[in-house]
């Protein structure tokens, strides 16, 4: 192609023409409407859109998969079908739902084929399309050419006709390879549906002779009703998984590799996190003592949080590859307890992780295997035995144990009871259901509440080192409300996680799905609207979700302000009222957005809310107002020391309407936020923490003035008084029974100011009392009147006048 096109450029060039061929030339030129140079240049044009053409379908279509992956889907397809028509056997509900996300895997993957094809054919479609119109005219040059008989001319237009046929014969064999492979994967998704169709089929077969008899009850002979091997059914079922397995894997490669990564990654991270305590922290063993997990092992921390996390890398994982991660979920578990419970207590969780095992290894068998039902049988009664005496222990140390493993555990001995009475009855498939799932979510929610704990701990230990004071650790009220706070939100999402593998255990999950989304989508209509249930959960599920962040966040700021103490300038203080306000009205808009309220209603609304607050929520808006004005002029920031007319305190939150000031008594005062902008506020920590204490001392008249003197200002050289504002002793005041000092002392913090008063005034004493000076109370001189004559002329009479005396 590169040589062709490198001989179209002397076609260019101009030949010798005699005058003979010039004169035919002129002469056809006046009867056709095609020129000579005119020709040249368009014949030009039409080589590089042949040139361009020829390139695009040189290239073949990207068919990789039908040599690579598609044989082996084919061939998994055929083994699928050969199990369902040659056994007669009734093939496991597990391993159905296994085939059913397989087979849908397959699907979404033939079709992404199909479409890749179906695009290539409609390219070639199309520069087909592009140069059809071109034909006609190749046509007329061709003959416009033979007319004229130029060297030049005519051997432009044999690269013409020869690119045009090149085009041709490639356009036949790209649609061809096209079409067949459309054909192929047409055939194939054809094969796929109907394969989902029978296995829907068994599916739903499954559940309606789920509480049927499929066995004798145990009185009766079992050996006869065993068709296949059960080593061959053990062989099979092992080789299916194991090829799913290791095909789907091979499949995910880079979803296990950021597996890998993370497991390295949190290892190392929380290694480093511990030695780091170790080493800056100086409460360091009172720090490590609250994380004993992460103390304990850090990589099987770490193996447990990868563990749970894993199956939600991986998009439709088969069984083997979530029962992986489910053993080594309780494996991590069981080192991490091995030295935190008690040894009953962990006996009774090796009994777990045998029984774990049992049920893992009969819910990986292909086929119902009836040969399963004795050891089924013993392993679900000793579960119930097992459950009963774990009932035992929670009551004999209720504080010991989570307050959710007593349900946890009754949960579990129903379903193992209720799997033994079916086993007994003859219902093998759904005693084995019963026991598997109760098995399988025991050891789920056990695993995902030790994890919420590392969870706890490793967020705990971040917040630690987040300090800058070394010296400092968390206190243990303040370790309560972090971990309350976190905990009670990470196990509803482990409980939500749980739920989840219950309904999957049960497979009732598309039952479960189908009916809630009736529910949820189905149109409703109150007067004139029409709305769902589903509208109106996610309205109020995105409400909640952002009132609980602003919440939140309002928390752990006034954390990180806590720990700020003493550098106001760079606390979030009132601005995380802001923050507050944009995460409520964005989720507020969110809501109406993902619910489908239409905005027409919400201004109606709007409107309605504006005229009731004109005539009764003045005050409300005022406050609302206020709140933001705070937060911009930030007058007052938590942790500050504020006086309110007669309220003195530490403000502890500022809120939307109102804001709240812990009282040096122990009493919060809500205050609203339009008297802190309307009324005089004193703010004792405005601009630093400094303040200034008055100490009044008297001493008795005659006192030595200057010695007083002396002490006093002896008394103010201490380390809590700060020497700049210097101390000050001053003479105050000639009272009536005292000679008064004042004494003026500045200390660093406010807090401190009654402490150091404290120290001052039994300094003073001591001192005074060392050096003989008296501190006066207060006394009275009553001078008496000398005779009392001259109070009887005023009508007196003597105290002791016989006049007085009655007869």
């Amino acid at each position: 192609m590169g040589e062709a096109y490198a001989s179209d450029l002397p076609l260019l060039q101009s030949d010798s023409l005699d005058t003979a061929k010039l004169t035919a030339l002129g002469s056809a030129s006046s009867q056709n409407p095609f020129v000579l140079e005119k020709t040249f240049q368009t014949n030009q044009e039409l080589l590089l859109k042949l040139r361009q053409a020829i390139i695009d379908l040189q290239r073949r279509p990207n068919l990789e998969f039908l040599e690579a992956d598609f044989p082996l889907i084919t061939q998994v397809l055929d083994k699928i079908q050969e199990s369902f028509y040659t056994h007669s056997q009734v093939l496991n509900f597990q391993y159905l739902n296994e085939l059913d996300n397989l087979t849908l895997w397959y699907q979404s993957r033939l079709m992404r084929w199909q479409a890749e094809v179906q695009k290539q054919v409609n390219q070639y479609l199309q520069i087909a399309e592009e140069l059809a119109p071109y034909e006609e005219v190749v046509r007329q040059k061709m003959e416009f050419a033979d007319t004229l008989n130029i060297t030049s001319l005519d051997r432009q237009m044999e690269v013409v006709n020869s690119r045009v046929y090149t085009i041709d014969s490639l356009l036949r064999l790209r649609r061809t390879e096209g079409l067949e492979a459309l054909g192929t994967l047409s055939n194939a998704i054809f094969t796929l549906n109907d394969l989902r169709e029978e296995i829907k089929d068994r599916q739903n077969l499954f559940r309606n002779k789920l509480f049927q008899k499929d066995s004798p009850p145990v009185w009766k002979t079992q050996a006869e009703i065993y068709t296949r091997d059960f080593t061959e059914i053990v062989e099979d079922s092992l080789m299916l998984n194991r090829v799913i397995l290791k095909s789907y894997l091979k499949r995910h490669l880079i979803n296990l590799a950021l597996l890998l990564i993370l497991l390295l990654a949190l290892y190392r991270w929380f290694s480093q996190m511990l030695r780091k305590v170790d080493r800056e922290k100086e409460f360091s063993v009172i720090i490590l003592k609250r994380a004993r997990y992460l103390s304990i092992s850090p990589f099987f921390c770490a193996l447990l949080s990868v563990s749970t996390l894993g199956p939600y890398f991986f998009a439709y994982p088969p069984n083997g590859l979530i029962l992986l991660f489910l053993l080594l979920m309780a494996f991590s578990t069981s080192l991490l307890i091995q030295n935190v419970v008690s040894k009953k207590v962990f006996w009774i969780w090796v009994f777990m992780m045998l029984n774990l095992l049992v049920y893992g290894f009969s819910n990986s068998l292909s086929e119902l295997a009836l040969q399963e039902k004795s050891y089924l049988i013993l392993f679900s009664f000793a579960s119930v035995v097992i459950g009963v005496w774990t009932f035992r222990l929670i009551r004999e140390n209720e504080e010991h144990f989570p307050k959710y493993l007593y349900w946890l555990v009754s949960l579990f001995v129903f379903f193992q009871g209720f799997a033994v009475v079916a086993h007994v009855m003859g219902r093998f498939s759904l005693g084995k259901l019963l026991g598997v799932t109760a098995t399988l979510n025991l050891m789920q929610a056990i695993s995902l509440y030790v994890f919420v704990l590392v969870v706890m701990e490793v967020i705990y230990l971040a917040s630690e080192l987040g300090k800058k004071n070394d010296s400092t650790y968390t206190s243990y009220l303040d370790y309560v409300k972090i971990y309350k706070k976190l905990k009670q939100l990470l196990i509803t999402l482990a409980v939500i996680m749980w739920a989840y593998y219950l309904i999957t255990n049960l497979h009732v999950d598309q039952l479960v799905w189908d009916v809630v989304s009736s529910f949820l989508n189905e149109t409703r209509s109150l007067g004139n609207n029409t709305f769902t249930y589903g509208s109106v959960l996610i309205f109020f599920v995105v409400l909640w979700v952002s009132a609980l962040l602003a919440k939140n966040i309002a928390y752990f700021a006034s954390l990180r302000d806590a720990q700020k103490e003493g550098e106001r300038d760079k606390k979030i203080g009132s601005s995380i009222l802001l923050i507050r306000l944009g995460i409520l009205s964005l989720g507020f808009l969110l809501a109406i957005s993902l619910s489908g309220i239409s905005l027409d209603r919400v201004a109606i609304v709007i409107g309605a809310l504006t005229v009731g607050i004109g005539f009764g929520l003045q005050n409300i808006v005022n406050n609302l107002a206020s709140g933001i004005i705070l937060a911009f002029e930030r007058p007052v920031q938590v942790g500050d020391t504020i006086e309110l007319g007669s309220r003195l305190g530490t403000v502890k939150n500022i809120g939307i309407r109102s804001s709240t000031i812990q009282a040096y008594d122990g009493s919060e005062v809500i205050i609203p936020n339009g008297d802190l902008i309307s009324q005089q506020l004193v703010n004792w920590t405005f601009s630093n923490t400094q303040r200034r204490l008055e100490v009044f001392v008297g001493v008795a008249y005659g006192s030595d003035i200057k010695k007083v003197n002396e002490i006093l200002t002896e008394v103010t050289n201490d380390d809590q008084i700060l020497k700049h504002p210097p101390p000050k002793v001053l003479l105050n005041d000639f009272a009536d029974s005292r000679v008064e000092f004042r004494m003026l002392i500045w200390v660093e913090n406010f807090s401190i100011g009654l402490d150091v008063k404290d120290k001052i005034l039994k300094r003073i004493y001591g001192a005074f009392d060392e050096n003989g000076i008296k501190i006066p109370f207060p006394q009275r001189d009553l001078h008496l009147v000398e005779g009392w004559d001259k109070l009887s002329g005023q009508g007196q009479s003597k105290p002791n006048d016989p006049k007085n005396k009655k007869p």
